[in-house]
């Protein structure tokens, strides 16, 4: 029997060895992931906010407006691919 509490619940509560190794490195790639989501999903969530309060009327904005929201959609479609190999 453990002589103190802290030995009782580090005994109990945490998992030991290979399978405390293994939830770490879960932990850290979901980590990753939803970092990722949020760094790489929030351009394109401003981009069309942002695009819904100002008006295409100058030729060069309009193209500015189209480089931005592809580059926005190819930062989503890296999120998605990131997805895919976790």
């Amino acid at each position: 029997m453990p002589s103190n509490r802290r030995e009782a619940m580090s005994s109990t509560d945490h998992a030991s060895g290979p399978q405390e190794s293994r939830q770490r490195r879960l932990t850290r790639m979901l980590l990753f992931v939803s970092f990722a989501w949020l760094v790489l999903s929030a351009p394109f969530a401003l981009h069309s906010l942002a695009a819904s309060f100002v008006s295409d009327d100058d030729q060069r904005f309009a193209e500015l407006n189209i480089f931005a929201k592809t580059v926005c959609f190819l930062l989503v479609y890296v999120n998605h691919a990131i997805n895919f190999y976790q």
